[in-house]
């Protein structure tokens, strides 16, 4: 199992690369909170392309996966300029209507099994390199794992190089059983946001942390600026905070 972590500029890069992680997630929440856009679509998939560019021009070892949405009303315009932009493969979900976060509160709807077949043969017919990543929003709308299981073994026949099964539980037991009724010939990839991943890492491909670094970075930042009012030397505590010259060895000159 290979940890894929977001991604969000150069310096997340380096850092996770550093600490020996090549497989990147470019999230669309994250890049759009870092960013000032909702979650919403709106950032545009030509932005999270360019800044893959970008991640493999400085390291050469990067694997890049994309939060692709539901292709954004254009598949194959994103499939061909992530392929220029050597993305390795586009997570493409099976939601239907206005871009809504899974983990939204907001009505969500499924796009019917025809429809994605139409989506997935777009993508095969336009790809000359990226890979599909077909993800499944059933559990994420409510369906049993067995509904769950029967869709992404459909989007297999129908030519998905990996599967995505998305899931917004407290607990691992519905992907768990989704993961036990799927054909295993290709990659399998889960996103435990809301859930710890105790069976179901040992039974995929890929585990993506999605969130994880910016939700670690806005709670770090949020304590500091609170402990500061009543302790501004905490400020030169280097428990707390990074040497300068830290930050001039990312890039050196």
């Amino acid at each position: 199992m290979k940890i894929v972590f977001e991604c969000y500029d150069l310096l997340s890069a380096h850092q996770l690369v550093n600490r020996g992680y090549a497989n990147f997630w470019l999230s669309g929440l994250t890049n759009s909170v870092h960013r000032g856009f909702p979650d919403n679509g709106s950032l545009g998939y030509q932005f999270l392309a360019d800044l893959c560019g970008d991640i493999k021009d400085r390291f050469d070892e990067a694997t890049v996966f994309l939060d692709g949405d539901d292709g954004y009303g254009d598949i194959a315009g994103l499939v061909e300029y992530c392929d220029r932009r050597h993305m390795d493969a586009i997570a493409l979900e099976d939601k239907s209507g206005p871009k809504v976060n899974s983990f939204s509160d907001q009505r969500q709807t499924q796009i019917d099994v025809n429809g994605y077949i139409d989506k997935i043969k777009c993508f095969k017919d336009t790809a000359q390199n990226v890979k599909l990543i077909s993800r499944c929003e059933s559990l994420i709308l409510g369906q049993t794992p067995m509904q769950a299981a029967e869709r992404v073994n459909t989007y297999i026949e129908c030519g998905a190089d990996m599967v995505f099964v998305h899931a917004k539980d407290s607990d691992e037991a519905k992907v768990v059983e989704v993961l036990e009724q799927i054909d295993r010939s290709v990659e399998v990839v889960i996103c435990p946001t809301t859930y710890r991943p105790i069976k179901s890492r040992t039974m995929v491909d890929y585990l993506i942390m999605a969130n994880q670094l910016t939700r670690v970075q806005h709670k770090a930042t949020l304590q500091f600026l609170e402990e500061i009012e009543d302790d501004p030397l905490i400020a030169w505590n280097p428990d707390v905070v990074c040497d300068v010259k830290d930050l001039l060895e990312v890039w050196p000159s």
